[in-house]
């Protein structure tokens, strides 16, 4: 049988790959787009304060602009997986910097609400394209035993990035205000140069669009440069037949991959994940985003100034940081499922506390913190989790599903609590919040399965 040259599969050559310099270096760069992506997202809840007196805002209004970037989060998470699972993961990741970098200086410029809306939509919609894009090529350039450490690890920026934004916030804004806040925050859009030149489109990818070659040559960058930094060489892997062009129908499957829809998510094969996702995400993150946009307002209505609710609010997203060391070991130890449903389990708990010891800003700060390490926590096991629900085919596709769906409950979340604050009070709309994370447990206990260990293929 004829082959034009002998190239051996992504998958294998990746998990033999080491940790070190290289993949830190490649997480380091897409972890500092994501930090500031964070940083961008996170400045409206340190805004809102300041809209509501500049703009004369009630809890409803403030809600509805507070979810308006998750609006286009929404769309761009639609988006993301789509594109990135036809046209590569590298190019919507740098084409969604360039987005949210530039939305923001349009910011920073506007004079009016609506205006404020439609860029608040434009930043999230730079956020949402990155998002899974950026989760996907990570999770495919990192060998399944060092998967969850590296993803986990730059998912950790997320929250840093969260507790940047209020700490840029507490001190600029009284000296530049909101808007030079939003110039200042869009210059690391230039990150994108970096992403263009430093990291590699995903050889898995590639190799499942039948692009054998270019897999092949990202793969051997990939094992010389850890070669050169280590000193070491790399344990050989068995090595298969890439077909010409042309040939029997047998074979043509090993040189191309078919279109996917995306009714494949919901077959027979991966109803059950699909199914687990759409319940899981809304709530999740209905709780999460419902939560943090109104902690800084909550301190404000406690009769605090808008300068140290900023301070608190900045100090309890600090918490999200801490489970960046929690989670790798967790997951290492018990598999990814019964994490997802623990640390969802202890949000639960914590938000219950928070919820009933409003009024002292001491217990508000600690269990603050605390629901920002579960939340979060929970957070990062979910994007390891759904990197590894599904097939690299729909890979991209699932991760920006769980995502987009998920943005549902993001919009929603700021939203309805803004309305049970003012109709029946804090407490309710905090209890309520909790509540979604039981239902996220229950959802994952019932639905879910186990995927540690998981070797990404071109399926």
């Amino acid at each position: 049988m004829k082959t034009t040259e002998l190239q051996a599969s992504a998958g294998p050559r990746i998990e033999r790959l080491p940790s070190g310099k290289v993949l830190a270096g490649i997480t380091a760069v897409l972890g500092f787009a994501f930090f500031f992506e964070a940083v961008d997202s996170g400045t409206i809840n340190y805004f809102l304060p300041v809209f509501a007196g500049e703009f004369n805002l009630r809890f409803e209004a403030l809600g509805a602009l507070g979810t308006m970037s998750n609006v286009g989060v929404l769309l761009g998470t639609l988006l993301s997986g789509i594109i990135a699972d036809r046209f590569g993961r590298k190019s919507v990741i740098i084409g969604a910097v360039i987005i949210w970098g530039v939305a923001g200086v349009w910011q920073a410029l506007v004079g009016s609400l609506e205006w404020l809306i439609v860029v608040r939509i434009a930043i999230g919609l730079g956020i949402g394209l990155q998002l899974p894009a950026t989760i996907t090529l990570l999770a495919e350039l990192v060998p399944s035993r060092l998967r969850a450490r590296y993803l986990i690890s730059m998912l950790a920026l997320f929250p840093l990035g969260m507790s940047a934004a209020g700490l840029i916030c507490y001190l600029l804004i009284p000296v530049i205000g909101w808007r030079g806040v939003s110039v200042l925050e869009s210059v690391p859009a230039l990150t994108a140069i970096l992403i263009w030149k430093f990291v590699p489109e995903s050889p898995v990818w590639l190799e499942a669009k039948g692009r054998h070659k270019d897999a092949d040559i990202v793969m051997t960058m990939l094992e010389r440069k850890i070669e050169t930094s280590t000193g070491l060489s790399l344990p050989q892997v068995d090595r298969l037949p890439v077909f010409e062009p042309g040939l029997p129908e047998a074979f043509a499957s090993t040189t191309r991959t078919e279109k996917v829809p995306l009714q494949r998510m919901f077959s027979k094969e991966h109803w059950r994940t699909t199914l687990m996702l759409t319940l899981q995400w809304p709530a999740m993150l209905l709780a999460m985003y419902g939560l943090q946009t109104w902690f800084s307002m909550v301190f404000v209505q406690q009769g605090i100034s808008i300068q140290n609710s900023i301070g608190y609010s900045t100090i309890m997203t600090l918490g999200g940081v801490f489970g960046a060391f929690l989670v790798p070991w967790l997951l290492k130890k018990y598999g990814r499922k019964p994490v997802a449903i623990l640390t969802a389990l202890l949000t639960f708990v914590v938000a219950l506390a928070y919820g009933s010891l409003l009024g002292s800003v001491v217990f508000m700060v600690i269990f603050g913190m605390l629901f920002n390490l579960f939340a979060y926590a929970l957070g990062q096991v979910s994007n390891t989790y759904t990197s590894e629900l599904w097939p690299t085919s729909l890979r991209s596709t699932g991760v920006g599903y769980a995502n987009s769906i998920g943005r549902l409950g993001a919009i929603a979340g700021p939203i309805l609590l803004g309305f049970l604050m003012s109709g029946f009070g804090v407490q309710a709309a905090v209890f309520f919040a909790g509540s979604m994370y039981a239902i996220t447990a229950i959802t994952i206990w019932v639905l879910g399965r186990e995927t540690q260990g998981t070797v990404f293929t071109a399926d």
